[in-house]
């Protein structure tokens, strides 16, 4: 599941109303330092709207849009629950851009409660589903997830992120059929969407078609050439079909384009070893550690290939610290090797 995207709240323009001239003037000043992005002083002016003219709604949720670029999300909360207070009609803009902020807060059964809100207000908005599904994903509420996005495809029915991510919601509870179908989906309408062609290789891999995820693996190539994923996760599948020459030059490429890419290095280390180029493969795992010193798989596999160097109190070091970082399936080495 991506990390939720939002869109940029944007201020809303005057339209006539009972505002004061004097309330009208600093609001529109507001305006218009806000679109040169001098948030400070456009809030200021804002202030002076609201002083001037404590209902006026539009000035409380322009001054809720300044608080958020300056990082004031408490404050934004507030003003956007004033705005919501006086203007009861129109509001579904002011629960989706709350439900942004207490997102940011980490609030996310609040932000969840307000996505819902706007969306029974415009229920036509495909992108508020599309964030409520995002968030019951993230609350591990999977069928919620499912039916969030649905009415997302429903609004909407070239919505290819939202068949992307309902398929990873069917993949958690294990409906690998209904989760091919989507990715099918989200790939047949965003020909270069890579995620999809990865996570559907993936799913293939998973229910043993073997070549039916090559072909997924290689149309991200195709769609990526420039990437890192995709030819790591195509050298893994080589790997286990025992193509080691040919995983050995999807990881080599993979590092090519991406030298940060952590898992090439653990991939192409854990090939190397099975080679029995030990020294390669700790180097290449060193190498994984470094970019990311929390990824625990890299420690075991080190453990592994120091084990087969004889170094056995390397290798026991290595297991505890991959047990200590998650990856618990070394206390099988340590319990057997290290007592």
């Amino acid at each position: 599941m991506k990390k939720l995207f939002w869109l940029a709240a944007c201020l809303i323009a005057l339209n006539a109303g009972a505002q004061n001239d004097d309330a009208i003037e600093a609001y529109n000043q507001g305006i218009n330092l806000y679109n040169q992005k001098d948030y400070s002083k456009a809030l200021a002016h804002f202030n002076e709207a609201i002083e001037k003219d404590p209902l006026f709604a539009k000035a409380w949720f322009n001054r809720a849009v300044c608080k958020t670029d300056l990082k004031d999300y408490q404050g934004a909360i507030d003003d956007y629950s004033r705005n919501i207070e006086l203007d009861t009609i129109n509001n579904e803009r002011a629960y989706f851009s709350r439900a942004q902020v207490k997102y940011l807060k980490n609030d996310k059964e609040g932000a969840l409660a307000d996505f819902r809100s706007s969306a029974s207000r415009n229920p036509d908005d495909a992108d508020v589903r599309y964030f409520a599904g995002g968030i019951c994903y993230e609350l591990g509420r999977f069928q919620e997830s499912i039916d969030e996005f649905t009415l997302a495809i429903k609004a909407k029915s070239d919505f290819a992120e939202a068949y992307h991510d309902r398929a990873g919601a069917y993949r958690q509870i294990e409906k690998y059929d209904n989760a091919i179908a989507d990715y099918r989906e989200a790939t047949k309408l965003r020909p270069k969407m890579v995620s999809a062609y990865n996570n559907l290789g993936t799913v293939l891999r998973q229910k043993g078609d073997m070549q039916a995820a090559m072909v997924e693996f290689n149309f991200a190539v195709q769609a990526d050439p420039s990437g890192s994923a995709a030819y790591v996760k195509r050298g893994r599948l080589k790997y286990d079909m025992e193509d080691y020459a040919g995983a050995l030059l999807d990881f080599n490429k993979a590092i090519e384009n991406n030298p940060r890419d952590h898992y090439a290095y653990n991939n192409r280390g854990c090939l190397k070893n099975k080679q029995k180029d030990y020294t390669g493969a700790i180097a290449d795992f060193d190498q994984a550690i470094k970019l990311d010193p929390s990824y625990g798989y890299a420690f075991m596999n080190r453990g592994i290939a120091k084990e087969n160097l004889n170094d056995m109190s390397g290798a026991c070091s290595d297991w505890k610290s991959a047990t200590g970082l998650g990856a618990t399936i070394a206390n099988q080495f340590v319990d057997s090797q290290c007592n």
